[in-house]
């Protein structure tokens, strides 16, 4: 396994701060694998178990693989207290993950371009010779489940066997190109397949959603490695379940929650989601029912809300999807 650290920049004190790859493997580049674009999404236990798996298997392997396990030195450096809290850039606000274009970044233009876009178009340049692109990400408080950006790639999700694969119809035309996803979908959807991997639930180590990434990414690895793309050619048939989100339950004024129904779990008309404790009613508490039938995607990781805050994201199932 070669070991390549990408210079980004140079902090105030002198220090010299990069982004590290690990390349396995030989032949064609084949599989991007990349996690940390948000600080506190902790998907570093999947890539330490698959690094080993492939360390394991090395000389066998006959594709290239490249791992990016921590892709954003600055998220990683946002902490407050004991809370890593990199989502988003604290100077201007924007998301990590929302400044990705379509220009490479070059000495050239390094006085026209911000840090985090130089960040991006160093992943994009890391990424672009590879077919299946990976980014992994944790959310809230969640099981594992896929984003799937097109239509066209229902088969390729189906063979990777996730429960829940959550499906915006919008995307495929209003999201803009600028979410790292979208951004390698849009640009290669006819040669290169990229997914969105929610690992779990935030700043977390659980090692049942460690094992379940990492069986279906191995599992995608050995396939790979045995017949490429092959496993294309055949329809999957499995427990699947393909979702839109349809609607987040917000609280309707700052207060406590229980909740009652978690990541993964159906719901119907009339079951209870969650119970509200509101401080100015000490004693007495408030029920959340829900109103149709959904599945519940994820809860946010908290049990203290200001109003308006998202609680519960709910989405239905595709069934001709």
């Amino acid at each position: 396994m070669k070991s390549v650290t990408h210079p980004l920049f140079t902090d105030i004190t002198g220090n010299k701060i990069g982004i590290t790859t690990y390349e396995i493997g030989k032949g064609e580049p084949i599989l991007y694998l990349q996690g940390g674009i948000h600080g506190g999404e902790v998907t570093f236990f999947i890539f330490h178990e698959i690094a080993k798996y492939l360390i394991s298997i090395e000389n066998q392997l006959n594709f290239k693989i490249l791992l990016v396990p921590m892709v954003n030195p600055m998220a990683w450096n946002q902490q407050f207290y004991h809370y890593t809290a990199g989502k988003f850039n604290s100077i201007d606000g924007i998301d990590f993950n929302r400044n990705f274009s379509d220009h490479n970044y070059t000495n050239d233009v390094r006085y026209n371009m911000s840090l985090e876009s130089k960040m991006a178009n160093i992943i994009i340049e890391m990424a672009t010779p590879y077919k299946i692109l990976l980014d992994l990400h944790t959310a809230r408080q969640s099981k594992p489940y896929l984003y799937v950006e097109h239509k066209s790639y229902k088969n390729f999700a189906e063979f990777l066997n996730f429960k829940m694969n959550i499906v915006d119809p919008l995307q495929e035309t209003q999201r803009a190109a600028t979410d790292f996803s979208t951004y390698f979908t849009q640009k290669y959807q006819n040669s290169k397949y990229a997914f969105t991997v929610e690992c779990g639930s935030h700043d977390e180590l659980n090692i049942e959603n460690i094992n379940e990434v990492k069986t279906r990414i191995i599992l995608l690895i050995n396939e790979l490695n045995n017949n490429k793309f092959e496993f294309l050619k055949t329809k999957h048939q499995n427990n699947s379940i393909f979702l839109e989100p349809v609607k987040w339950i917000h609280a309707h004024d700052s207060c406590f929650v229980k909740f009652e129904k978690q990541s993964g779990d159906s719901v119907n008309k009339g079951d209870k989601l969650a119970t509200i404790y509101d401080i100015n009613h000490l004693g007495t508490s408030e029920k959340i029912y829900s109103d149709g039938s959904y599945m519940v995607i994820e809860n946010t990781k908290s049990t203290i809300y200001r109003a308006g805050s998202k609680m519960i994201w709910l989405g239905i199932k595709l069934s001709d999807w």
